[in-house]
């Protein structure tokens, strides 16, 4: 019987992580503007070079079914230790001519060579996608716009372990506005990010909506959805999947596509995660 029950948790945990899924979350805001009530972004994170069917055809026909508006790519698209670009290039084909494509380095990306760095970034651009280095863009629709920021945060952040008492080695909202400037308050924002650890410092700098990924939702899920691991190897992250407030600012993790460190996703399918922007009934 041992060996059965085995066999077939291992069974389970391969075929969960073969479908993908597709979270949604409605972002309700008066900041939004009228012509922006029922934009939807598709957030796409932690690829690791992974393949959805051939040249990621199966991936690429999943995210164009839900006529995203705009994708936002999350980092860690590609494995530092793997460094091919075929996965991401497959990706930036499928998706880039029917939508807006955004993309910000994760820390994998950040830990290329930099001739594997260029030829990463120069690959993206040329199939469209718009790579945002500590800089913002405004998203029009007619003559309203919103923000969106893209924030690459310096590796020592990843590092493990931290405290809030040392700046050096914890984000806070001070090196926000030093990264990426001041927040224009008052109209609506959208930060991308990668390492979710720090959503205070990004709530703080004042981002209506932040999108990160990196944890991998924990590798393992447990019940009432949470996170085993992180990948600096610590025990049930604060923040490994869905949906998390701030004060009135709101962050959507991504669980991400790819494999963990631990090469595999235990109750913990792959996804894309959809955001609907909303105005508030009146």
């Amino acid at each position: 019987m041992i060996p059965f029950l085995i066999a077939s948790a291992v069974g389970i945990a391969y075929l969960g992580s073969q479908i993908l899924r597709a979270p949604e979350y409605v972002v309700c805001s008066d900041k939004i503007p009228e012509p922006f009530d029922g934009f939807r972004i598709l957030q796409i994170s932690d690829l690791h070079n992974r393949f959805f069917g051939k040249r990621n055809e199966n991936l690429c026909g999943f995210v164009r079914a839900h006529r995203p508006d705009l994708v936002a790519i999350t980092g860690d698209i590609i494995s530092r230790d793997k460094p091919d670009f075929d996965a991401a290039f497959s990706l930036a084909e499928g998706i880039c001519p029917h939508t807006d494509c955004f993309f910000i380095p994760g820390n994998h990306e950040q830990r290329l060579r930099p001739s594997q760095a260029r030829t990463l970034e120069d690959g993206l651009r040329e199939r469209g996608v718009r790579i945002l280095h500590n800089q913002n863009v405004r998203i029009y629709r007619g003559d309203r716009f919103i923000h969106l920021y893209g924030m690459e945060i310096p590796l020592r952040y990843y590092q493990f372990p931290r405290t809030r008492e040392t700046e050096a080695a914890y984000l806070i909202k001070k090196r926000v506005d030093e990264l990426v400037g001041p927040c224009p308050r008052g109209e609506f924002t959208v930060l991308l990010t990668h390492n979710p650890l720090y959503f205070p410092a990004y709530a703080g700098w004042g981002a209506d909506l932040t999108l990160a990924g990196h944890v991998h939702g924990g590798v393992m899920r447990l019940p009432k959805g949470k996170g085993l691991f992180s990948p600096e190897r610590s025990l049930f992250p604060k923040y490994s999947g869905g949906v998390y407030r701030h004060g009135e600012s709101l962050m959507a993790v991504s669980r991400g596509l790819g494999e963990s460190f631990l090469g595999t996703r235990i109750f913990n399918p792959p996804e894309v995660v959809s955001i609907i922007l909303q105005r508030p009934e009146r």
